[in-house]
C-alpha cells in the first residue's frame, strides 16, 4: 500500500482554483503554486510507479514535502498557531473582512510556514 502527497499538479484541479471568481480558491492555489513547483501529471505518475514497485508507503513527488513534514513534527504547537492564523486571515478574506490585507499578504502567511 502506498499514500501518495503532491503538492501541485498541473492538472485541471489546479488550473480551474487558479481561475476561480473567489479569491480563497485563488488563494489556495497559488499557495500550492509558490510553496513548490507544479509538476506534469507523467512526472507525478512515473515516481507513483517507482515508489509502488519499491514498496514505499509515503510517496512524496515534491521533495521539499518531507521537509515540511519534519518541521511539522519538530514543533507542532507552533505549526499549528501559525496555521490557525493563516486559517484566520483567509476566513476573513473570504468573506470580506481582512481589511487591508491583501490575498499577498495571506500567501506569505502560507509560505512562511511551509518553509519554516
Amino acid at each position: 500500500m502506498s499514500c501518495i502527497c503532491p503538492m501541485g499538479v498541473n492538472t485541471a484541479i489546479h488550473h480551474n482554483a487558479l481561475a476561480a471568481d473567489d479569491e480563497a480558491s485563488q488563494l489556495g492555489a497559488n499557495v500550492v503554486a509558490k510553496a513548490a513547483r507544479v509538476l506534469e501529471p507523467q512526472n507525478v505518475a512515473a515516481i507513483t510507479l517507482a515508489a509502488i514497485e519499491e514498496e514505499t508507503f509515503l510517496v512524496l513527488p515534491h521533495p521539499e514535502v518531507l521537509e515540511y513534514y519534519r518541521r511539522k513534527g519538530s514543533d507542532y504547537d507552533r505549526w499549528l498557531a501559525g496555521m490557525r492564523l493563516c486559517a484566520v486571515r483567509s476566513s476573513a478574506m473570504a468573506t470580506g473582512q481582512a481589511g487591508s490585507r491583501s490575498p499577498m499578504q495571506i500567501f506569505r502567511c502560507v509560505a512562511m510556514i511551509f518553509r519554516g
